[in-house]
């Protein structure tokens, strides 16, 4: 299995991007949370309608394994710690320390 990075940034507390994967083109939505203090995902496809939402930003699990099914976005999405210290991405080290991974 090999895993893409998704490219982060922790200087907009609210942002949306598109990504290709297998010719697909998906939408996502990074928010800070200021009240819970973590970061969250939204997932949409093509036509930007709502797949899953409010993911927690977690290190060490597969956001949306819980929420796969067949006709769902069938990709692994890992938030990975770099320095291996299994921190959860705060306000600052969101797509620094803390990457998102795509598995290929």
């Amino acid at each position: 299995m090999t895993f893409s990075e998704i490219e982060l940034r922790s200087d907009i507390a609210n942002y949306e991007f598109s990504i290709d994967i297998d010719d697909e083109i998906y939408f996502l939505k990074i928010m800070y949370n200021f009240r819970a203090g973590l970061w969250v995902l939204n997932l949409y496809d093509a036509e930007k309608v709502i797949i899953l939402s409010g993911i927690p930003l977690q290190t060490g699990v597969d956001l949306i394994g819980i929420y796969r099914y067949e006709s769902l976005f069938r990709k692994a999405i890992f938030l990975i710690d770099k320095l291996n210290l299994q921190r959860n991405a705060d306000r600052d080290i969101l797509g620094d320390q803390v990457i998102m991974l795509v598995e290929n």
